[in-house]
């Protein structure tokens, strides 16, 4: 159950490590909510 849910913006390393993790730590998928523009050119390269 989740109880809240925060929104932010993560760094493209944060972003290559949860995609990284998807279906090998647990099952599941990463379904990026960004543009491939927006994570190159707007997103930070680390935290």
């Amino acid at each position: 159950k989740m109880s809240n849910m925060v929104e932010e913006w993560i760094s493209q390393a944060s972003a290559k490590q949860r995609s990284g993790r998807a279906g090998r730590v647990k099952p599941g998928v990463c379904f990026r909510l960004y543009t491939r523009y927006r994570f190159e050119e707007c997103m930070r390269k680390f935290q």
